[in-house]
């Protein structure tokens, strides 16, 4: 797992504009990434934020998912923000859905998965 200056660094890149650089932060972030097709993703995001015994890391799924997901997304997120014991990751998942919404996905459009 990245060390914090590096994890905030490449948490940052993934709002760069291009896909390339949102796809190598992201494999920075998670280097099981690496070989997992595009349109698995997704679901294997989901599964870090619901999962991973570790706090950071689920709370960098969450923001991960708010560029990388999609419709399946928004249920993970509404209930990671709701969750009371991780402070972190219910910030990270509500900012998330923030960001999943402004892209059309979730409660306002239906779109299928990128």
């Amino acid at each position: 797992w990245p060390k914090r200056e590096v994890r905030d660094d490449l948490e940052a890149l993934l709002d760069a504009a291009d896909a390339g650089v949102r796809r190598v932060a992201l494999e920075g972030l998670f280097p099981s990434m690496q070989y997992t097709p595009a349109s698995e993703i997704e679901l294997r995001l989901i599964n870090i934020l619901q999962a991973h015994t570790v706090a950071e890391v689920r709370a960098s799924a969450a923001r991960a998912l708010g560029v990388f997901g999609g419709a399946a997304a928004e249920s993970a997120l509404i209930a990671a923000s709701s969750w009371r014991i991780d402070g972190a990751v219910r910030t990270a998942a509500h900012e998330a859905l923030g960001r999943l919404r402004r892209r059309g996905y979730g409660q306002r459009c239906k779109r299928s998965s990128p």
